[in-house]
């Protein structure tokens, strides 16, 4: 979590994750094929609002997001004990730094949502920013189907 708190040339605020795929069984039930690789877009609008958005490649990898409620679990740091349960879902509370779902949004290649809490996710680097921390896409049951690191876009 060292560096400047935005890169050279960069927007302010346009962050990704790419996230991979687990191999999990309930990364198996989503698709014949698991989670495809994609991304997780982090914007600033304008009103100053966050917008998440989950993009596949492919316009039919989009059906696997399209049914159901997904949730974003961004940790505080990445910890062995994530590592060895990342197969059998997020269980430790204390080591999630925020977290909220994401709904099939209306614009097709894109599932949008809102943080929850009172707190906007701090599109920065340091003790309260996102960059550099580890992210999993969490299905309705618990189980983690996807991971990734959260960079600059």
């Amino acid at each position: 979590m060292c560096g400047p708190s935005k890169p050279r040339n960069a927007p302010a605020g346009d962050l990704v994750a790419i996230i991979r795929p687990l191999l999990t069984e309930a990364s198996a039930r989503l698709t014949q094929r698991g989670l495809e690789p994609c991304r997780l877009l982090f914007t600033k609008t304008p009103t100053g609002q966050i917008v998440a958005e989950l993009r596949a490649e492919e316009a039919e990898d989009m059906e696997q997001f399209s049914q159901r409620r997904l949730d974003v679990v961004i940790h505080k740091y990445e910890m062995r004990e994530s590592l060895q349960q990342e197969h059998q879902g997020i269980t430790d509370p204390s080591s999630i730094f925020d977290q909220f779902s994401i709904l099939p949004g209306t614009i097709p290649g894109a599932v949008l949502s809102e943080t929850k809490g009172s707190n906007a996710l701090d599109l920065t680097v340091g003790e309260h920013g996102v960059v550099g921390r580890p992210v999993y896409i969490v299905d309705d049951q618990g189980q983690s189907l996807g991971r990734g690191i959260i960079g600059w876009n």
